[in-house]
């Protein structure tokens, strides 16, 4: 059962990667279509001013959302990338900027800013990078949850002692934090986090409800 989990997963992260390849190929049509009328304009003199001066208008609105498609379609082939190898050697701050990134939109509808705090250098570790970004997942849906309009949270990357971890902290809380604190719903979301933790070998901790602590392995012992 679960090789056919595993060969499904594989599956659908291939196909995203591939359907993401021609979004690429179709932005860069859009891109170049824009700077052809750019084109046509400064060698037309039969387009009045005020229009050519609309004109560009339109064009460099085309032009900066194609920038933020190609940036959207980049970041969702790096995701879906993630699932060719069930375990693969990655970079810490590497992994931990995908799941954030991806993670924008969800923390934008909430009213809540994410912030990245990489290490210095590169902090190698071979890992099930499916289960990790899964794992990076659980810990902004525990804090999110404290957190039902505005706020900060920061992912904060180290390598201690030769002990990779991963931070996530509330940096912020809003100046009114909101309703009663489900306690049923954090112990529900905190055993999702244990669960994926124990397939990396990996140690979760909480402190005082506000900031996570994951300490993986530098290599997975199982």
């Amino acid at each position: 059962m679960k090789q056919l989990q595993d060969s499904k997963l594989v599956f659908f992260g291939k196909m995203t990667a591939s359907t993401t390849h021609e979004m690429k190929n179709v932005f860069a049509i859009i891109k170049e279509s824009s700077g052809l009328m750019e084109d046509i304009m400064s060698f037309t003199d039969d387009i009045p001013e005020t229009a050519k001066i609309k004109l560009a208008k339109i064009i460099d609105k085309i032009k900066g959302q194609v920038e933020r498609g190609n940036n959207l379609t980049q970041r969702i082939n790096r995701f879906a990338h993630s699932s060719d190898a069930l375990i693969a050697d990655t970079d810490l701050n590497e992994i931990v900027s995908r799941l954030v990134n991806m993670s924008e939109r969800l923390a934008k509808m909430k009213n809540i800013s994410l912030e990245l705090v990489p290490a210095a250098d590169p902090i190698m570790i071979t890992t099930k990078p499916v289960e990790l970004l899964m794992a990076q997942f659980y810990c902004l849906e525990y804090l999110f949850y404290f957190l039902p309009d505005g706020g900060k949270v920061s992912a904060t990357i180290k390598n201690p002692e030769s002990k990779p971890t991963i931070r996530f902290q509330i940096e912020s809380l809003p100046s009114n934090p909101g309703g009663k604190i489900d306690d049923a719903t954090l112990s529900g979301k905190w055993s999702e986090l244990e669960e994926i933790c124990k397939c990396l070998n990996a140690n979760a901790t909480v402190d005082d409800k506000l900031c996570i602590t994951i300490t993986l392995p530098v290599k997975p012992t199982g």
